[in-house]
Parts: structure tokens; sequence; C-alpha cells
């Protein structure tokens, strides 16, 4: 306000109103979009949301905050607004920011250049800065427009998290009125790419993560390509989500403003997905530039979706130290309250049903998950299945869909892999801090009724339910052929036990079968007859017997595994 005092001395601040010259802006002749297609390269100036909180005194004031403002509040000062968005601002270069004035007669009197308001002008396809549910601002573009409303997708996000948005502040109502409208590109975000230099850090998609459950990688800036140089071909880089039209009739990924600057990345966990034999030393080319080896050192777009400013979807890295893992949730001050139990169909006295909450896990995949009823007995064992890498690897990327079985009579016609699969995307897709497995508990239900209510049950049961589902939904065996019990007596053990395995994959292939079965030897002999009998059993999980401790309150495992090995004698009751 001290800036339209100065601007135009003597007049009322409900009287003018300052704009300024849009950044970025529209440059025909180097291709650069504008942020919005209609304007004149001025976005309106709100002073008002112009504030900033410092960090907190040891003593607060003793009089009472004006205004229901916080008393760490102060108004931004003109120097500090003019460096919004520069993560490096020169202190030797000045600033040039281009103003325009407008002035009115009367506070009655409409203002000349009302159209051209942001909330008057958006159109499908601007580009803005737009608030989410936590507060948090993103780049975004426009999807909808509506009289009231806008839909925007949020930059560097999957498409289930668009958000509708009011278009105008005071015109909000219901749970709107609580959200901010879009605003003016890049005056709440960062102008982190245009800063972007070799040794910063980023946030790059995993070149195997699926277009709607990204994982994302920090990795490091080798090159920064010119805006001037021609694109080189992406090789190795994650598929992405095609929303924007290329004029031809077919749906492309987004690139911000139509800018497709390039950077070289280096990815350290895609180390080992190389094809080639990796150099001891670091190659360059003609150029001077290390050498693309995708995907761990690969090409990727600055303005697309395949790339994010560092802490975006990942916490912040934390000093290794020795001590255990913790987790807090804090609510942060300015952040909506979220109902984690409402009562279900919105009836009150019928039951409370758990919602899983959005957040950032403090390490990928590690989600806690809700307890829906007594479902302790299922949440344990799904926190054990899926740290098996290389199953929860092959249902993250898709591959389980190439291998259902949907004609097996013993399996669900792929329905439990299916919701197995959604749930597994939810736990690393670094999306959720708290799950609320429901949909694959209803699903398992379905199929076996005594987990179809909220009682408790055995963790074993519900395991070997689970993983016998998952392994017939998955068997690679269509037609099975009818198998004889193999009898091994007086075979070396090798070959018998090569043969047992031979025949049970005859019924029996698919991942689970790779990792998570194998087989026992047994050998009983009648105490009456001396008749002897050898089998090789195929087993997913055993009951192990807890023995007394040698020494100390603990049990090794070695011990339990012995006990189970070892001989015992049979009668009626076992």
């Amino acid at each position: 306000h001290d800036l339209e005092r100065a601007a135009s001395p003597g007049r009322s601040s409900a009287c003018i109103r300052l704009w300024m010259k849009s950044r970025p802006y529209a440059d025909v002749q180097t291709g650069i979009k504008g942020a919005t297609k209609n304007g004149d390269g001025f976005d309106l100036i709100d002073l008002d949301s112009l504030v900033f909180s410092p960090p907190k005194k040891p003593k607060m004031p003793k009089s009472p905050p004006r205004s229901g403002k916080k008393s760490n509040d102060r108004p931004l000062t003109v120097g500090e607004w003019l460096k919004i968005g520069l993560t490096q601002p020169q202190k030797s270069q000045p600033v040039v920011v281009e103003l325009l004035i407008e002035i009115r007669s009367s506070p009655t009197v409409r203002w000349v250049r009302e159209s051209l308001e942001l909330e008057n002008r958006l159109q499908v396809g601007d580009f803005v800065d737009a608030q989410d549910s936590a507060r948090q601002w993103y780049e975004a573009i426009v999807r909808e427009v509506a009289p009231d409303t806008v839909k925007v997708h949020y930059f560097g996000w999957g498409s289930k998290w668009d958000a509708i948005l009011p278009r105008r502040r005071d015109a909000a109502e219901g749970k709107l009125k609580s959200k901010s409208p879009p605003v003016p590109l890049w005056s709440r975000t960062s102008r982190w790419r245009e800063q972007i230099k070799v040794g910063d850090e980023v946030e790059v998609r995993e070149s195997s993560s699926l277009v709607q459950r990204p994982k994302w990688h920090r990795a490091t800036v080798l090159a920064v390509a010119r805006e001037t140089d021609p694109p080189r071909e992406l090789v190795g880089g994650a598929e992405l989500e095609a929303m924007d039209d290329n004029g031809h009739g077919k749906k492309v990924p987004l690139l911000l403003l139509n800018r497709k600057r390039q950077i070289l990345v280096e990815v350290p966990q895609e180390r080992l997905k190389c094809t080639s034999p990796m150099p001891t030393v670091r190659s360059k080319n003609d150029d001077g530039l290390p050498v693309a080896q995708p995907p761990f050192i690969r090409w990727v777009n600055l303005y697309s979706e395949e790339i994010c400013q560092v802490n975006t979807h990942q916490t912040r890295e934390k000093k290794q130290t020795d001590a255990p893992a913790t987790a807090s949730y804090v609510m942060e001050s300015k952040r909506e309250l979220v109902e984690v139990m409402k009562p279900f169909n919105n009836i009150h006295g019928s039951g409370f049903v758990r919602e899983s909450l959005r957040g950032n896990p403090i390490a990928s995949g590690t989600v806690g998950l809700h307890n829906l009823g007594n479902s302790c007995y299922m949440n344990s064992i799904l926190q054990c299945l899926n740290q098996i890498k290389p199953i929860t690897n092959f249902f993250l990327q898709g591959e389980y869909l190439k291998e259902i079985n949907k004609n097996n009579p013993l399996g669900s016609g792929g329905r439990i892999s299916t919701a197995y699969a959604s749930f597994l995307n939810d736990v690393w897709g670094n999306d959720y801090s708290i799950l609320a497995p429901r949909l694959l508990k209803q699903t398992v239900g379905s199929f076996a009724p005594q987990f179809n209510n909220n009682f408790q049950h055995d963790s074993q049961e519900f395991c070997q339910f689970l993983m016998d589902g998952l392994h017939e939904d998955l068997n690679r065996v269509k037609n099975k052929p009818y198998v004889e019990q193999f009898e091994a007596y007086g075979m070396e053990d090798r070959l018998a036990a090569e043969e047992s395995w031979r025949n049970h994959l005859k019924r029996h292939d698919s991942i689970f079968v790779d990792y998570t079965q194998g087989m026992h030897r047994s050998h009983l002999t009648c105490p009456g007859c001396g008749r002897e009998s050898v089998k090789f059993d195929v087993y997913s999980s055993i009951s192990l017997p807890l023995v007394p401790p040698k020494s100390g309150s603990t049990i090794p495992l070695k011990d339990c595994l012995d006990q189970f090995a070892a001989g015992e004698q049979l009668d009626e009751h076992n």
C-alpha cells in the first residue's frame, strides 16, 4: 500500500490499483508462449495477500495482534516482493519491474481493466499457480472453466489430484470457500527452472514407474542446455501422462509454457538398469558434455512433468543414524483439518469408517495401515508381503496384467490380484502416509466369507488364503493335467526332489511359486510293519515351535528350525 500511495499521492486506495508486467510473457521471436492466452502482458497485484511469517521470537508481544492477524505476520516489503521466485537474487544488479497504474474516479465506478483480471480471462490451457488442499502452491494448468469454478491440473502430479477451485475469492461458497482461486504463474511458486545450474539436485521420475503411480528419485544436474539448442531425442525416460493436444488430434505430455530446454541428470538409483557396461571413468562427447547412459544418465525436458523441484515428492534427507526410525504427524498451523473418521453414509450412529490420509511418508513404502474393525491380522501380513521386493516390483511395473488367468476356476478372475496391485501402488506411490486397505479387504472377503466381517482372525490363515488366491490368479498353467502322487522311497534325494518339483510345476507355476514356495522332505516309518515312505511336500509357510531358551530370554531362530525338522513319534492324534 505504500507503493500505491507513492504511485498516486493523495488518492484513496479504493480508487487505485497496480498491475505488473507478467513473467513470463509471450515472445513471438523465440516461440515462447505466455502464461495465459488472453491479456496485454500485465497482471493485477494483490498486495493484501503479500505477507510472510518470519521465525518466531523467544518472547511473545504483550499486546494482542490487531485486525485478527498473527503477531508474527507483517506485510511484505517491496524489496522482498521483487525477489519472489528468485532462488539466487543478484544483489549487485537492480531488479527492473514494469508497473501500470489504474485509477478510477470513485469507488462505485467499475474498473476499466476489469475484463483483463485473471479470473475473467482464464481459458483452458492457461498456466497459473494453484493451491492444493494442503495449502501448498504448485504450477498448474487450467483443464476446465465454468462460470464460477475452474479445474486445474497440478504440474508434476497425476491427474487423480486435479482439483476444482473457485474463480473468484469473494464468490466461493460451501467447500470452495476455504480454497484460494488461481493466481498468475510464478507469483506464489519459485522460478527454479530458470535458475538451475550444474550440481543442483532435482527430483526425476523413475524410468520404469507407472504413469498414474510414479516413483521419484533424487538426481544431480550434470549439464544444462541452452534455451535455443535444438531438442535432443529423449531416451530411457519415464512414460508421462498425455494431456496436451499437439494440434493434430494427438495427445502428448505437457510442457510448461511449451518450453523445450533440456538438462542432463544422473539418477544413482537407476545405475543398475543400464544395458551397457558402466565405464570406470565418465566419458564425454565432442561438446565436452557427459555421455548419456539411460536411464542412469539421461536427458530430460526441464519443463516437463518428468522433473520436479527437490523435496516436492520426497522428504528432506536426514543424516544417517543408528537410532530407530520414528514418524510423527504434526498438523500445520494453516492446514485444514482432515476428517480421518467419518460416519458411514453420513448417518450418525451407524458406525465409522476410516479413510486414507494423503501425505509424504518418511521413507518410500513406510505407510501405516488403518485398523478396519479388527483387521490387525490382515495389516500385519500386508506389511510383510509388500516387502518381498521381486513380487512387489512385479505388481508395481504392471507385469501381473500379462499373466492374469481369468479362466482358472480356483482363482478370482484377477480381482484379488488387481486389488492387491492397487494396494501396492498406494503404499509405494509416495502419496499417502496412512492407508485404509478397504478395497483389498472387501475383495478378499467376497471370495472368503470368513474374512467379510470385523472379527479377529488368524494371521497365518489370512496369509495362506491371500497367497493362494494371488497364485491361482497368476497361474501360468491354463489346463492342469492329472499328476499322481510321487513316492520317493529308495531314490536319491536330489533326483527325487527334482522329480517332485517338476510334477508340482505341471499344475502350479506363478511368480509366487518362484519366490514363496519350497519343499521339505518327509520320511515316515511304521513302527509296526517297518514300511517306509519318503515324499517331498511343497510349502509356502511353516509353523515353528518355540523351544525353551538356552540362556537369557532370547530364542535363536536356528533352534526353532532344528526342532521343526526333528523326528517325532506319531499316534492317533497327530
